[in-house]
């Protein structure tokens, strides 16, 4: 319950995605096969989540899913859960990608070089390794090496946004202290003086997911989601 109390901004955003979700896969049957959507998993705008990058995202979160849960059962709703979740994160981060481009926000291919390098998985002796690169690229993933720095240019992306939208409404020292009494009532002003900051990370962090959750809605709007998951099995 903790962690649902913690975290019930991001599972009201899902909840109110998962209603636009349900809409487009309703109607997504009328008209899918206008084109080909095998090697598509969904469209959010004129954006094309590929079905081989969601597979990819699929199986990486099944595996850490069993990785944390071993005595989970893995029944077809579970599975049929998990995948609806993998597909809701993608179009969310293909949402904040088309929202940040229109801010003029994007990664480097130098940004982009240097997060992969400084990672150790792709290292020997501390220094980057190509070949370990490629091999997890296309053996591991199954996909080319371009395509992951694409799809990495994409989360560092989505990191600056989400940053920029921290730091776009930070609250005044007066509505802090204000805030503060409000959550506390009964706390001195010497507790506040030991307590500020920390309380000023939490209400920033709170009201940036509030305003990310706000224009993530009005962006599902703006840019139709259309998913076409389930659909071959359906049409067969």
């Amino acid at each position: 319950m903790r962690f649902i109390r913690k975290h019930k901004n991001f599972f009201l955003l899902l909840t109110l995605l998962s209603f636009f979700f349900s809409i487009f896969v309703g109607v997504g049957s009328y008209f899918f096969l206008a084109w080909d959507t095998r090697n598509v998993a969904a469209k959010v705008g004129k954006a094309k989540i590929g079905r081989q990058l969601f597979e990819m995202s699929y199986r990486q979160a099944l595996e850490g899913m069993k990785a944390d849960n071993p005595e989970l059962e893995m029944t077809p709703e579970v599975e049929g859960n998990l995948k609806n979740n993998v597909l809701r994160e993608l179009i969310i981060r293909e949402l904040v990608t088309l929202e940040a481009r229109a801010w003029g926000l994007r990664s480097t291919g130098r940004e982009v070089a240097q997060d992969i390098a400084s990672r150790p998985a792709f290292q020997t002796d501390g220094r980057f390794d190509p070949a370990k690169y490629y091999q997890f690229a296309m053996r591991t993933l199954g996909i080319l090496p371009k395509e992951l720095e694409a799809e990495r240019s994409k989360d560092l992306t989505d990191m600056k946004f989400r940053a920029l939208v921290s730091w776009s409404f930070p609250p005044s020292p007066s509505e802090l202290q204000w805030l503060y009494h409000v959550y506390s009532p009964t706390r001195t002003a010497a507790a506040w003086a030991k307590e500020a900051d920390a309380f000023s990370r939490r209400v920033q962090s709170e009201e940036a997911l509030a305003t990310l959750n706000q224009l993530l809605l009005q962006l599902s709007q703006k840019h139709p989601i259309e998913s076409y998951l389930g659909q071959e099995q359906a049409a067969q």
